[in-house]
């Protein structure tokens, strides 16, 4: 279930977690595509893009989004140039901003972990089973954990602090709908492309 919450007057930190039916690595993907804007329907344009370090598995990249935003009846774009560390065999992403603009603050992180098909059953040692059993069980998808905290350089009066909240909480949930969106879509078409027989 999608979470929200804010720590402070300044800042606000919101949460979604949610079962996305791909394995991590396929998640990863989605994640980390250069051209992923036509899966996240917030990103309208990726204006800068450049890779400062690649070792095969971890990357720093910087890059400038234009985003989208929309609450309620309003709804408006938003530059954002930030630094993003991605590593596969951990299957994270952490961002912070590169430079400050419309944001003081504007972090976050994902994090993917496989799902598996006994997960919310009993335990192993419930069911008379040894720590053997752990490599034989199935991956049915993946847990997706997205964290992030902004603060606007200009800290607007209350209400309007309440309004810039609900728009971050609003992204948040927006940026995980289409991810499990894009995964289903995914997953449909592995499934569609296994059922034809080979010739």
């Amino acid at each position: 279930m999608p979470l929200s919450r804010v720590m402070r007057d300044t800042d606000s930190q919101g949460g979604d977690s949610r079962r996305v039916c791909l394995p991590p690595d396929d998640v990863y993907d989605i994640i980390t595509d250069p051209n992923n804007r036509r899966v996240f329907k917030n990103v309208k344009e990726v204006t800068y893009r450049k890779v400062l370090e690649d070792d095969g598995d971890r990357q720093l990249v910087e890059v400038e989004q234009l985003g989208r935003w929309k609450f309620l009846v309003f709804s408006g774009t938003f530059a954002c140039r930030v630094f993003v560390e991605q590593s596969r065999t951990e299957f994270s992403m952490h961002y912070h901003l590169a430079r400050q603009g419309m944001m003081k603050k504007f972090q976050g992180s994902w994090k993917i972990e496989p799902k598996y098909d006994n997960e919310s059953g009993s335990s192993s040692s419930e069911n008379g089973e040894n720590s053997d059993s752990e490599n034989s069980k199935k991956l049915i998808g993946s847990w997706v954990n997205l964290q992030q905290i902004v603060q606007p350089a200009l800290i607007p009066p209350w209400p309007l602090s309440n309004y810039v909240r609900g728009i971050s909480a609003q992204i948040l949930k927006d940026v995980c709908a289409d991810l499990q969106q894009e995964a289903m879509r995914l997953a449909a078409q592995k499934a569609k492309s296994m059922s034809f027989p080979v010739s």
